[in-house]
């Protein structure tokens, strides 16, 4: 994904600045900045280097003597990996591969009314003329909506407490029939 320096840096959470030390230091760009040009950024080309930049520096470190450098280096690592991760995010939002977490809400809403409206009606239609037979065909239509209704929402419940609100692909399957997950976006 083609950025420019504001995107790149919000992308890896520095600041401008520091991404143009970067490319100053030889980080990959698609087409210098300049006379009314915006610095364009091949995303995942400079975030390779960004890698490979890292590794050369955690590498350079451990030929070091020092010992306290280890555990900088581990956060240096952590905070690369984060900022990875939501550059990962970010394309795939664009690329259209997560979908916003209220538009997801939004259509289950629309297919559990729906799903819900034609299983009410199930029992007139299938026992018109008996009604006991159109009783027990109504309570059982009841009880499967409300199975469903509690596993949909012990599946909100569940992703909910994640916390973070995104990449719902990971998780965990709660009572809908041992399926993935569905792949959402947080909208905060």
């Amino acid at each position: 994904m083609i950025v420019n320096r504001r995107q790149f840096a919000d992308f890896v959470g520095v600041s401008e600045r520091v991404v143009g030390r970067w490319v100053a230091q030889g980080m990959p760009v698609r087409r210098q900045g300049g006379k009314g040009r915006a610095l364009e950024i091949e995303s995942s080309d400079a975030v390779g280097w960004m890698i490979e930049q890292h590794l050369t520096a955690e590498l350079g470190e451990r030929t070091g003597s020092a010992d306290d450098t280890a555990p900088m280096s581990e956060h240096r690592a952590a905070l690369l990996q984060q900022q990875t991760r939501k550059l990962r995010l970010a394309n795939q939002k664009t690329e259209g591969d997560l979908v916003p977490a209220d538009q997801v809400q939004s259509t289950f809403t629309e297919v559990a009314t729906i799903y819900a409206t034609q299983l009410d009606s199930l029992a007139g239609r299938l026992a018109a003329g008996n009604a006991v037979e159109r009783q027990r065909v109504f309570d059982e239509c009841r009880r499967i909506r409300t199975e469903t209704a509690d596993s949909l929402q012990a599946l909100v419940d569940a992703l909910e407490r994640r916390g973070s609100g995104e990449a719902a692909a990971e998780a965990d399957a709660v009572g809908v029939g041992g399926g993935e997950a569905p792949a959402a976006e947080g909208s905060g």
